[in-house]
This record gives C-alpha cells, sequence and structure tokens, in this order.
C-alpha cells in the first residue's frame, strides 16, 4: 500500500536459445516465478551459481540478472545489475509485467 513509483526504465532485449536449466526436483526450482499464461518462467537466482570447463568446482558470480526462460525456447535477459547487485523477491503483476 505505501509502494511509491519512482520511474519506469527499459532495456534493449537480449534474447538467445537457451532452455530452463532448473527443472523439478532442483532446489532453486521452487523459486522461479510461472509466467501467468504458461509462457515460461522467470529466474532471478540461478546467475549466483557458475561453473565452466577448466575449473574444478563451481563458484558464485557476483554479477546479478533476471532471465526470462521463455516457452518458445528462448532465454531473454530482462535486468543485470552488476556487481553487488542482488534479487530477493518477484512478482507478475501482469502477463506483459514483471515486478
Amino acid at each position: 500500500e505505501e509502494f511509491e513509483w519512482v520511474f519506469t526504465d527499459s532495456i534493449d532485449p537480449m534474447e538467445m536459445p537457451e532452455k530452463n536449466p532448473i527443472l523439478v526436483g532442483d532446489p532453486l526450482f521452487p523459486y522461479q516465478f510461472a509466467h501467468p499464461e504458461g509462457n515460461g518462467t522467470v529466474d532471478i537466482y540461478s546467475y549466483k551459481i557458475e561453473a565452466q570447463d577448466g575449473l574444478d568446482k563451481p563458484y558464485l558470480n557476483p554479477d546479478s540478472e533476471v532471465i526470462w526462460y521463455r516457452a518458445d525456447g528462448m532465454k531473454e535477459r530482462l535486468l543485470f545489475m552488476g556487481p553487488s547487485g542482488m534479487f530477493e523477491e518477484g512478482l507478475w503483476l501482469s502477463p506483459s509485467e514483471f515486478l
């Protein structure tokens, strides 16, 4: 009730083919936000865990991003914050607006 709208921002969409790697049974699965009309899911957590070839164990990435894995097999970056950013909650306001 005390939410104060400050401004709206937009970014150029960045998308690429990639399926959501977090499936039922994954510890992060319950923390994804399903699209209200079934068009995929939004992930605000898994950016923190990274594994690369040549490294023997995963590490935590300091960058923050919000990814929409759309039902058509495309991955769209909705927001990128860089180091020290963190997201803890999300909510679909409508099929076209995620807060």
